[in-house]
């Protein structure tokens, strides 16, 4: 893909990798080649949270047909934060560098600032896991105004520009994400991946279907709004014709796409 441009950077490309990948990002530090597709990477999402999940599996593979018809369950914060602050500080070593974000989720103002501590100086921005706070908060009424006033001070308080990630468990309507975009957010990404909970794990569902359907979804919601856009897809970007909803995003993200074409 040529290049991009979001939340105030240039990329020297317009496909990036998505904070929901759980298995790709171990191959990036031995993988150049990999590295050099990518215009942006937002790291794999932490938390503050003690919930240990990093010795579980991170991916299970219900189904597979084709690149284009397929369903695959992932486990999100599966990732140690000491690996991902790592692999921060070697992708901007790397000959061409992606831009880097750092994706959090916590409950807590004072999580987040934890979290962002941790990669000061190593990333150029932040992604708030709007989809992974809503089950970290436990789903309780009110959700809405305690998301959007997090997210307004956070934006006050990080040093580098910090963008806002939906997911199909947040509500998806037309005034909660002009709320959002009110909060100062230099970006948005729209994830097609529906979270659900078995007690206290969380899962995430991927699919090509659901990535086509939510890509319908989230371009009619996001239309209206000027900021900078970005969409998770879950079809192959070499299968998305010049027609694809997927397409009318600012840049596109991947994760078990980019994976099951390596494997």
């Amino acid at each position: 893909m040529g290049g991009g441009y979001f939340s105030g950077f240039s990329l020297h490309s317009a496909l990036g990798l998505s904070s929901d990948d759980v298995a790709l990002y171990k191959l990036l530090p031995r993988r150049e080649d990999l590295v050099e597709r990518f215009g942006v990477v937002f790291l794999p999402t932490v938390t503050d949270s003690a919930a240990e999940r990093a010795r579980k599996a991170r991916l299970h593979l219900v189904y597979y047909r084709s690149p284009d018809d397929y369903l695959a369950l992932t486990r999100p914060l599966s990732a140690s934060i000491e690996d991902v602050v790592s692999l921060a500080k070697l992708l901007r070593e790397a000959p061409r560098p992606p831009r880097v974000f750092a994706s959090l989720a916590s409950e807590r103002l004072s999580g987040f600032e934890e979290l962002m501590r941790k990669f000061r100086g190593v990333v150029d921005g932040y992604e708030v896991e709007i989809g992974l706070m809503f089950h970290l908060y436990g789903r309780r009424r009110g959700f809405e105004s305690f998301a959007l006033d997090l997210l307004e001070e956070l934006v006050r308080r990080a040093e580098r520009p910090l963008v806002a990630k939906l997911s199909p468990g947040v509500p998806m309507s037309d005034d909660f994400l002009k709320l959002v975009s009110e909060t100062g957010v230099a970006g948005l990404v729209f994830s097609p991946h529906v979270l659900y909970s078995i007690g206290d794990e969380v899962f995430r569902a991927h699919s090509p279907l659901l990535s086509k359907v939510f890509s319908h979804a989230w371009a009619r919601l996001s239309a209206s709004l000027n900021l900078s856009t970005a969409y998770v897809t879950d079809a192959p970007v070499s299968s998305l014709d010049e027609l694809a909803l997927a397409r009318a995003f600012d840049i596109l993200l991947v994760d078990t796409a980019a994976l099951l074409e390596l494997v």
